[in-house]
């Protein structure tokens, strides 16, 4: 078994998608080396679509009195989803929590996949039915919230990002924008120029 320090340093060479599910074999022997070119983009291509805006699927990621209404598109690199799986934008540059400064919530904000993530049951861990593989990522926002975001890379091609904003307990006079945070976004491939932003 190669030592977990050493696949950390030095992952499998070769072919970008070879590379990662040799990763992932070091985490589970159960894992199959699943062809991840199935979500590979074109270079016109990114996946596209909006926050699932039930109250029980999204909470503190905009700020009181706004819509449940925020686009996301990632940028997924399929080819780096061990380090560098891609980046995150969002339309929320007038309405959002980072609108103060004239940004949206994510303006292509680079996703840094959790190494030792990989090596977990966690990231092949079960979230429903119909994922395929799950990466655990950080992300910064424009305005300087630290985040967490899984990508469940769905059977059929599409992908679902949930953020988790961490934060301390609030009490009632805790605004929205210094609240812990929830989302779940579901997205699919599009062209770019159809994401409207």
């Amino acid at each position: 078994m190669v030592p977990k320090a050493r696949a950390l340093r030095h992952p499998v060479r070769g072919h970008p998608v070879r590379a990662l599910c040799g990763v992932l074999a070091l985490a589970s022997t159960t894992v199959a080396c699943r062809d991840l070119d199935e979500w590979a983009l074109a270079e016109h291509e990114a996946y596209c679509g909006s926050l699932v805006s039930a109250p029980l699927f999204q909470e503190g990621l905009l700020p009181e009195g706004t819509p449940p209404a925020l686009r996301m598109r990632l940028d997924l690199d399929v080819q780096h989803l061990a380090s560098r799986p891609g980046t995150l934008t969002t339309d929320d540059a007038a309405r959002g929590l980072c609108s103060a400064n004239g940004d949206p919530l994510f303006l292509e904000a680079p996703l840094r996949t959790i190494a030792e993530a990989l090596h977990d049951p966690l990231s092949t861990a079960t979230i429903g039915e119909g994922r395929d593989q799950n990466v655990f990522a950080y992300v910064e926002s424009a305005c300087g919230h630290s985040m967490i975001a899984v990508l469940s890379l769905m059977n059929g091609g599409g992908v679902e990002v949930r953020l988790l904003k961490p934060g301390p307990e609030p009490d009632a006079d805790t605004p929205k924008t210094e609240r812990p945070g929830f989302g779940l976004f579901v997205l699919e491939r599009q062209r770019k120029v159809d994401c409207a932003f």
